[in-house]
Parts: C-alpha cells; structure tokens; sequence
C-alpha cells in the first residue's frame, strides 16, 4: 500500500501499519524480519500517517532504497499483534545483514504484514 499524492515534488513511500507501544510506535518490517521502533507522538491521530527513515539492516529492503516509509498509526496496540509475526533469530539476522538467505528466513519474508 503507498499514498501517493501526484506531486514529483514528493516521492511515493510505502504504507505500513503503526503499533502503539508506550511513547513509541512498533513496524514490522518484512525484509529485517524484526520490529522497528519509530518515535511517536501522543497526539497523532489513529489512522495519521507520517514519514519515518528506514532502521532496515537488510541490504535488499526497497524501504532503504525509497529512503523510507510512511507509518500510518494503528488502533491496535502493539500487544495485540506482537506475536502474529515470527520474528528472526540472531544467527538469522545476521545472515539477513551479509545478503545472506535461507529457506528459513525466505519463509519469516513470506508472513503476512499485520494489517491495522
């Protein structure tokens, strides 16, 4: 899902869903296969998105390249969704860091984003 606006002047970033937790607002990234973290103000809006630069390790992740994303805050906290995702191991995000790929991690890549 992407917002565009029509105007060159502003590139067209991707959407992805938003989770509050505590002061900060938890993204699911599939390519990392982890959780970012993006900062987040109280008083944006369910369903307000805003731009975030990618925290992506993963050398081929398009939100590194599009120079982000924009998180469109969710009404579904962070802990209702947590555990719909697996989230890779430490020797998986380590591959995933050096290009590296696995069936293992082709599958994490293939889960479902959870959806707002």
């Amino acid at each position: 899902m992407t917002i565009d606006d029509g105007d060159d002047d502003n590139p067209v970033y991707p959407l992805v869903a938003g989770f509050v937790h505590r002061e900060e607002l938890k993204v699911w990234c599939l390519w990392c296969c982890v959780w970012h973290t993006h900062g987040h103000d109280p008083d944006d809006a369910v369903g307000s998105a805003e731009h975030r630069s990618a925290h992506c390790y993963a050398s081929d992740s398009p939100y590194k390249e599009s120079g982000g994303y924009n998180v469109q805050v969710s009404s579904r906290s962070f802990a209702s969704v947590r555990k719909l995702v697996k989230e890779a191991t430490p020797a998986q995000q380590e591959d995933i860091h050096a290009g590296r790929s696995t069936e293992a991690i082709v599958k994490l890549r293939s889960q479902p984003q959870p959806a707002p």
